[in-house]
């Protein structure tokens, strides 16, 4: 126990500078996911470090005093409140699509949906460890994608995964991974593909589509509802905008 007046040391850190601390919750709070390589991790504490000693010695030479940080800082607070402002009006408005205009937005755009190039749909799923995607594959055989998915959801030897993803073929990371899944038949799992240290990748055809063919709307409708949900949340915060003008005194001289 620390004596009366004694200040108390700190262990609970990764790194500090002087009494600015940084630490494994600090870490954890900037990576939203475990799958981070440990590269990564040191390079984001380095960062930390150099920016906070630099913002030390701001601080010794009165920077935060003059009178242009003053303008930038004031500017910069209300462009934050004004993106958390909305992040929050989105969120409480729970903006979803309906399966009826996803439908009615395919028919009348199918155009925008023409494939130039070879094309599939896909599931995709990466490893960082080749007995887990052995793993996987098994398992994905036996009882079928999507259930081996929900088994393997918060594996930590996962890098990524993608179900029902339309991609051309220049668009996969690999030509191994584009020359294996050319000879993949509908529904069939490839085996496990060594696409660089420490990733291994297993993918499923759906479907496979030449250059001028229009996917049917299973294939795009994720498209389809990121399109629709982004005009969407364009429009509420434009309505609601509107409501604000007759709220303020809003005046505009040209």
């Amino acid at each position: 126990m620390a004596s009366c007046g004694q200040k108390k040391t700190r262990t609970d850190y990764i790194a500090k500078v002087n009494d600015s601390y940084f630490t494994q919750k600090d870490l954890d709070a900037a990576f939203d996911s475990l799958n981070v390589e440990e590269s990564i991790k040191k390079e984001y504490v380095r960062n930390w470090v150099e920016r906070e000693v630099l913002f030390q010695e701001a601080q010794k030479e009165e920077i935060m005093n003059d009178a242009e940080f003053t303008r930038i800082m004031n500017e910069t607070r209300k462009e934050l409140a004004k993106s958390f402002l909305i992040k929050k009006l989105l969120s409480d408005a729970k903006i979803t699509v309906t399966p009826s205009e996803t439908e009615k937005y395919y028919e009348n755009n199918k155009e925008e949906f023409r494939v130039f190039f070879d094309a599939f749909v896909i599931n995709i799923i990466r490893f960082r460890s080749e007995d887990r995607a052995i793993q996987f594959r098994s398992s994905a055989i036996e009882t079928g994608w999507y259930k081996a998915s929900l088994a393997y959801s918060k594996d930590n030897e996962k890098l990524s995964e993608n179900q029902n993803q339309l991609v051309y073929a220049h668009q996969l990371q690999s030509a191994s991974i584009s020359n294996i899944i050319r000879e993949l038949s509908t529904g069939e799992i490839s085996i496990v593909i060594n696409s660089g240290t420490n990733d291994f990748t297993v993918v499923q055809l759906i479907n496979k589509f030449s250059p001028n063919d229009i996917p049917p709307i299973d294939a795009v409708r994720d498209e389809i509802q990121k399109r629709l949900i982004a005009k969407k949340k364009q429009e509420f915060l434009q309505n609601h905008l509107k409501e604000l003008y007759t709220k303020y005194d809003v005046e505009i001289r040209n």
